[in-house]
């Protein structure tokens, strides 16, 4: 099986530049916005804190408001940003793909066409992680800038001298980020694939089968992790059953991706 560079950088080429318009600067403002709505869904308060709206004065009393700073977080699952970032655009790319006739008649193979997706995939991911990671951490310097010292006279006032806060929480001197680069980018992988190859079993089997196909394949799954899940509950560690997820379950689900993704390619194409 022959696989051409120039074949593949032209097929990134096409996709980046079709009805999703997949450049830096774009992948930058989705990250920005889906961030920014995430925030206000799920963690208002930092972004009341961050324009000033709150402070001591709107509290009832300073025990309160002590309480309020010491439990200031970030949601976790705006690890979800990056993969909903990518899932946008390429939604965008598999629609204009399947639209698109002078894409379609390009002398560019099944295998070229998967290998550019996944670049393409892996590409906005990193860009979109790495940018939300960045705005988190200059969301959590600011706060703790500003209210850190104000947290500490506080927690001195009541005798709590050396009281630590948890890492979870913003205004923890050891605050930090938990979740592995590796995992966004796996989940990433299994859900745009996912999308891709959802797309042509639509056009392959219509609307109302394919959906029943896509339905089957989400409710196994879930049972599989499910089961995982609940194995770890019982006879093996928590934390091992993530490696399985991770390490083995989830790469496995991206192979089987990316096989129905090839098969049905080259089955459209004979």
């Amino acid at each position: 099986m022959e696989i051409s560079l120039k074949n593949t950088l032209r097929s990134i080429r096409e996709i980046c530049q079709g009805s999703s318009n997949i450049s830096i600067q774009q992948i930058l403002l989705r990250t920005f916005l889906i961030l920014l709505a995430y925030l206000f869904i799920s963690s208002k308060e930092v972004i009341v804190l961050l324009v000033g709206l709150k402070n001591s004065s709107t509290f009832k009393s300073e025990m309160d408001y002590l309480t309020f700073l010491e439990n200031l977080r970030i949601d976790e699952l705006t690890i979800l940003v990056p993969i909903i970032c990518t899932l946008t655009f390429i939604i965008s790319s598999s629609v204009y793909y399947r639209r698109s006739s002078q894409l379609q008649m390009l002398p560019i193979s099944p295998i070229e066409k998967i290998i550019s997706y996944i670049v393409v995939i892996v590409g906005i991911t990193i860009i979109s992680l790495l940018f939300n990671y960045g705005l988190q951490y200059i969301i959590v310097y600011s706060l703790q800038k500003i209210y850190q010292p104000e947290l500490i006279v506080m927690q001195e006032k009541i005798g709590e001298l050396y009281k630590t806060i948890s890492q979870d929480y913003i205004l923890s001197t050891n605050y930090s980020i938990r979740v592995s680069p590796y995992s966004v980018l796996l989940i990433s992988l299994v859900a745009n694939l996912f999308i891709l190859v959802s797309n042509l079993l639509f056009r392959k089997f219509g609307i109302i089968k394919g959906i029943l196909l896509v339905i089957s394949v989400a409710v196994v799954a879930a049972l599989v992790h499910r089961t995982i899940l609940m194995t770890a509950g019982t006879s093996i560690d928590i934390n091992i059953a993530y490696d399985i997820v991770y390490f083995i379950y989830l790469p496995i689900m991206i192979s089987c991706m990316i096989l129905s993704f090839y098969f049905l390619l080259k089955e459209r194409e004979g």
